[in-house]
């Protein structure tokens, strides 16, 4: 069923694809006005905390109606939208439920929010208790509302709605977690807020790209603001509002000023009831200044592709700066929001002769200036009927046109007064309560039963336009009522259209000054106007198509090409369960979502699309440049003149000749690490205790690196070459010298690498490696190993494991480990004695696993337990080898194939449910949770170089353990 089946009168049809979604049904009203709401509402929250804490959803189940109740969930027990109806179903969604509820609380933070019996319908036909709650689950808090019957004396739960609001440990900086804003203190290299500001505008490398800067765009990049996400949103137009402010000459917004309120920033108290378009584009600059978000206008898409192994688009932009010049530039965001409408491009019909049109104008009403006040008395005609169409056309007669529109099929119709004091009275009017708190409470209303109360309101706003809608049909001009009667926000929601809110137009239909064509489709544009499907003419000097738009996904295809294109869903419109299609959810494509609608809905779902994994899920990190403690510097000679402000606290150094140096602008000396490489004994001046000082000889430290073609230990070698001159032998099964592969960075570093594929579990082929990579005409002896090789396969339970299998694992994971050991120990011990103060030199690194005693999985036991006799045989090494300095690193979980497979499903069946669940919800939730392999690998190229001496021999810590967190990064 779909818009485009003529079979279906024109108010039944939803969106292509889309559900014409049923009526639900009210239990009976409750005649107990005396019951004591709080008491039955804590009662009701103690089953269902007590159910909910057993995992006895049966319970839980049976606390609702039999088949008349519904719970609608937003993002609280899975990453989705949806509602479920009856007890069954709602059993079914708690058993499959991705996150637990661990608590529900009554709201008691407002009278509007605390139990009260009455209404539960909105029209008082229907009483029950309704109250507000607040819940945690497993990740974060949310809210919600109850509605609870009476049946046969017990009160039962009839709905209950749950949205997640936040993310725990990302709580939104508002009121008492407002940041400072200002560094106090002495500091010759602070940069003013302005400074920074454009520091971080010109500068920035978005982890979400938003392409739109319309209402969609601009809330949820204030929404990622809060959450520290660096955001960038790109727009073709020269100033943000022009979407607006390019628009027909007379547009208003139709919707009042209470159900326009923007996030963070609403309208304030003396602002229009209804909102001029120019004046709407100038809030959105200054909402864009206020909230500090980064926009680049005048910005063009180029082209964009998806690597499927980095989890990252690329975007090349071509942007007009101010001074006129053209800069292109290329983003590597993960995620892209297209934020450009709820539809896509113009729906403009094909109708033969429009090339033959020879009047002043033939356009789409996306493209039409408005009505030239130069022409009046020429003729224009408007092809369509809904919210645009009226607009355009009464904005033509008023600059003196004769006009007519073309009514094709019929017309949903409601006055701007009905929307008002009937349609969103008491909810959003001036006396209403908080935006907030309308906001919760519309959006609790399982979509059957908002449509239910969509009919009543109908008929109320149909009563009080009666007189109006008469008329309209005196003239000529058909009016429906929406799908099943109703009404205009249901045909909105189920098909993006077909509906007026009258400010004007429907009495100059009325009263005959604009025209009417009815019912009959455009056979062909004439040079002088249009001819009709029942032979008539009308003349026009100017025809706008006020026809609409194509699905979102229609501009996405322009945007992204084809290939995106059709992965991508249908937007819009209901499914099945009366949740919205697509629209801040999955997309169909990873890493790219949609944002739309109108102002109120934008506000609300701003909150949905990280409301879907956007907003929390993408890399929840600071990348603010100003608090990243250290850097590297690079020179090629000693210091010959290190200097100390007066109080010998803060250092200032002056290369001239020598080395490789890391530390603060302005730090103790004890931060300072200074590595000489060189036998010179250049005499340094007295220097406060205690300073780490390493020297090493002029050969550069040789390093294996056995599995470091992928994954952390690419990470490693890549960071080992770019930060010092270290030369790198790596023993992998398989490289990747390609410009795309894992190593392609290298190719910038000719002769750094030596490469050798060979299996480490295959002793010929293990000492092999050691053989050559000892070589003169090679590395010509070995300083430092590391050992990252590891497998995790098999993944299988005890039960039914092929233990031949087993056998591989151990062989990679501690097998290979010890081999390596026994191949190499001389060399190290060499290295040892002939750099005894370097850190780096005489050193073995192992990369184990925190499974090795505190996390297990089902199927993971030769994983875990390989890993366990790692450790374990890390310690047992550094005893008997006191020579050599033997290190173990716990990586946190990191992005490599394991966890990747984990996500995609490999493994379901083998390990829990719950488990593959927490791996998914931790992807969604980004870097914070599923790093980077770079955090890790810099980290540990820190310890393998010497900067940091870690932890002590034949201990086993987490990287950010032995390197401190603070200069984790490079």
């Amino acid at each position: 069923m779909g818009l485009g089946d003529n079979s279906i009168a024109s108010s039944e049809r939803p969106e292509y694809g889309s559900v014409n979604i049923a009526l639900g049904e009210y239990p009976a009203t409750s005649k107990n006005e005396s019951v004591d709401a709080k008491k039955v509402a804590e009662d009701i929250i103690s089953k269902l905390n007590s159910a909910l804490s057993n995992d006895d959803h049966s319970a839980v189940a049976n606390l609702f109606l039999k088949d008349k109740s519904y719970w609608r969930d937003h993002l609280a027990l899975t990453w989705e939208f949806r509602t479920s109806k009856g007890r069954s179903n709602i059993k079914k969604l708690l058993d499959e439920a991705q996150v637990k509820l661990t608590r529900i609380d009554l709201d008691k933070s407002s009278a509007f929010r605390a139990p009260k019996f009455g209404p539960i319908d909105a029209w008082g036909d229907v009483n029950g208790i309704q109250f507000y709650i607040k819940f945690e689950n497993e990740v974060g808090c949310g809210e919600g509302v109850v509605n609870l019957a009476d049946q046969d004396g017990e009160w039962k739960l009839f709905t209950i709605y749950t949205a997640l609001q936040e993310l725990q440990g990302h709580e939104e900086p508002l009121n008492h977690r407002r940041t400072r804003g200002v560094k106090h203190g002495g500091d010759p290299l602070r940069k003013n807020w302005k400074e920074r500001r454009d520091v971080e505008k010109e500068e920035i490398d978005p982890k979400v790209l938003i392409i739109g800067a319309g209402q969609g765009g601009l809330t949820v990049a204030a929404r990622l603001k809060m959450l520290n996400v660096p955001t960038l949103i790109i727009d073709a137009n020269e100033r943000v509002g022009d979407n607006w402010r390019k628009r027909y000459h007379q547009l208003v917004l139709h919707d009042p000023v209470w159900y326009d309120h923007m996030p963070y920033v609403p309208f304030p108290p003396h602002w229009p009831v209804f909102t001029p378009k120019d004046k709407l584009a100038e809030f959105f600059e200054a909402y864009v200044h206020l909230l500090e978000l980064n926009v680049w206008t005048s910005t063009n898409l180029k082209s964009t592709s998806w690597d499927e192994c980095k989890k990252q688009w690329t975007v090349e932009v071509s942007r007009r700066k101010l001074d006129g010049s053209i800069e292109s530039r290329t983003l590597y965001p993960r995620h892209i929001i297209q934020a450009t409408g709820h539809s896509g491009q113009k729906n403009m019909p094909e109708i033969p002769g429009m090339d033959d049109f020879r009047g002043d104008r033939l356009c789409h009403s996306s493209e039409h200036p408005g009505a030239n006040p130069a022409s009046k008395g020429k003729k224009a005609i408007v092809v369509g009927c809904c919210n645009s169409g009226h607009d355009i056309a009464q904005d033509f007669y008023e600059k003196g046109y004769e006009v007519t529109i073309v009514q094709r099929s019929t017309t949903c119709v409601i006055s701007s007064e009905s929307i008002c004091e009937i349609g969103l009275k008491g909810l959003y009017d001036e006396d209403a309560p908080p935006t907030a708190d309308a906001d919760l409470f519309l959006w609790s209303i399982p979509s059957e039963l908002f449509k239910v109360q969509q009919i009543k309101v109908t008929k109320k706003q149909g009563e009080a336009d009666q007189k109006l809608l008469d008329g309209l049909a005196a003239a000529g001009f058909k009016t429906d009522n929406g799908p099943m009667n109703a009404g205009l926000l249901i045909k909105y929601f189920q098909r993006g259209g077909g509906y007026y809110i009258d400010v004007g137009a429907s009495q100059l239909i009325i009263d005959r000054k604009i025209k009417v064509k009815q019912g009959c489709e455009l056979t062909r544009i004439l040079s002088n106007g249009i001819e009709f499907s029942d032979g008539s003419r009308l003349e026009a000097d100017e025809i706008v198509f006020a026809t609409g738009y194509q699905n979102m996904r229609t501009q996405a295809r322009l945007i992204f090409g084809d290939e995106v294109a059709d992965t991508v869903n249908d937007v819009w419109g209901f499914n099945d369960e009366g949740e919205f299609r697509t629209m801040w959810q999955r997309s169909g494509h990873e890493g790219l979502w949609f944002m739309g609608g109108n102002l109120a809905i934008s506000r609300r779902r701003r909150r949905g699309s990280r409301g879907r994994r956007v907003e929390l899920g993408t890399a929840i990190i600071s990348w603010d440049l100003q608090t990243i403690p250290s850097f590297l510097c690079f020179a090629s000679h000693v210091p010959s003149k290190i200097c100390t402000s007066r109080d010998q606290s803060t250092p200032h150094l002056h290369i001239e000749r020598g080395a490789f140096v890391a530390w603060d602008c302005h730090v103790r000396w004890t931060q300072i690490i200074i590595l000489i490489l060189s036998y010179s004994t250049t005499q340094l001046p007295d220097l406060p205790k205690p300073l780490k000082f390493y020297h090493s000889s002029m050969m550069p430290q040789r390093i294996l690196i056995v599995g470091g073609a992928s994954g952390i230990g690419a990470a490693l070698t890549i960071s080992i070459i770019r930060s010092s001159s270290a030369q790198v032998f790596v023993f992998d099964k398989s490289i990747d010298y390609s410009s795309t592969g894992p190593l392609g960075a290298l190719l910038a570093f000719p002769n750094r690498m030596y490469g050798h594929e060979g299996d480490v579990t295959i002793p010929e082929e293990r000492e092999h490696a050691v053989a050559t990579c000892t070589r003169a005409d090679v590395l010509g002896g070995l300083d430092t190993v590391v050992y990252c090789a590891g497998v995790i396969t098999p993944i299988s339970r005890i039960e039914k494991m092929d233990l031949s299998r087993v056998e591989e694992t151990y062989a990679v994971n501690i097998f290979g480990a010890m081999a390596m050991a026994q191949l190499t120990l001389h060399h190290l011990r060499a290295a040892r004695l002939a750099n005894p103060l370097n850190a780096g030199f005489g050193k073995i690194i192992y990369l184990t696993s925190a499974c090795d005693s505190d996390v297990t999985y089902h199927g993971w036991s030769p994983y875990c337990t390989s890993k366990a006799a790692l450790t374990r045989f890390i310690g047992c090494l550094a005893h008997e080898e006191p020579g050599v300095s033997v290190q173990g690193v716990y990586p946190k979980l990191t992005r490599t194939k394991m966890p990747e497979d984990v996500i995609a499903g490999k493994f379901k069946g083998v390990m829990a449910d719950h488990e593959v669940e927490r791996f998914r919800i931790w992807d969604v939730v980004g870097d914070e949770m599923i790093e980077p392999a770079e955090w890790c690998g810099e980290a540990v190229s820190k310890l393998v170089l010497g900067l940091f001496e870690g932890g002590k021999s034949g201990e086993t810590l987490y990287y950010d353990e032995h390197v401190p967190e603070k200069i984790k990064g490079t």
